[in-house]
């Protein structure tokens, strides 16, 4: 078996591993991570990027809405994996530390970038009157008339406009869900939060968008 030479980027040390480039390729992300951390493996370092760019990427440019700060969210989590790969717990999934370094850098920008006034999700919940009945914004059912309405392409637009009033917190929350298709325990442990609190937020993140999406399809009154 032949050796690779792993070269440090911070202090210029050559380490030999017993670890050959066809051996990484078969790797798991856990134990890439662990090569990074002891031994500052360039190479296990391009693997990880290369299983994982693209999903950085798409997931930074949903939850920032700019190409420019989705690349930018790449290399800082790029930088941070190998800075960093000594705080994953191998105990743990490698997606899941993966997410939070993500959110936590596109939630970061979202803060420090002046944006879109965010709108607060309780106007938009159903309200109803002592008798059970709806008291205003009922909840219709227009479903089915959408692609009658506008075009998919149309509906999108509508969807990512209204996403960019969401808190950063919860329009990441929902990219997690509907887009990453992660579960409600994972949002919570990618974001720090309670599944009850995950529950909350996706449940009132989605009225709100429903509603929007029905102004402008014109079922409902702004």
């Amino acid at each position: 078996m032949s050796t690779a030479r792993v070269k440090s980027y911070e202090d210029g040390i050559n380490v030999n591993i017993n670890k050959s480039p066809t051996d990484l390729s078969g790797s798991s992300d856990e134990s890439l991570v662990q090569l990074i951390a002891e031994f500052r493996s360039e190479e296990a370092l391009a693997l990880i990027l290369g299983r994982y760019r693209e999903r950085i990427y798409r997931t930074a440019l949903k939850v920032t809405n700019n190409h420019n700060d989705a690349e930018d969210v790449v290399q800082e989590v790029s930088l941070t994996i190998y800075r960093k790969a000594h705080s994953f717990r191998t105990d743990s999934r490698f997606s899941t530390w993966l997410y939070r370094l993500v959110t936590n850098e596109a939630i970061s920008r979202l803060r420090k970038i002046k944006r879109e006034r965010t709108v607060s999700l309780d106007d938009f919940m159903p309200r109803f009157e002592d008798d059970g009945h709806h008291a205003e914004r009922p909840v219709v059912d227009w479903s089915q008339e959408v692609e009658k309405k506008v075009a998919g392409k149309e509906i999108q637009s509508i969807i990512e406009k209204a996403m960019q009033q969401l808190s950063p917190i919860d329009r990441t929350v929902v990219v997690l869900s509907e887009i990453e298709e992660l579960t409600n325990p994972e949002i919570g442990k990618v974001l720090g939060l309670s599944v009850l609190a995950v529950k909350g937020r996706l449940h009132r993140a989605r009225m709100f968008l429903r509603a929007k999406l029905a102004v402008q399809l014109g079922y409902q009154a702004e």
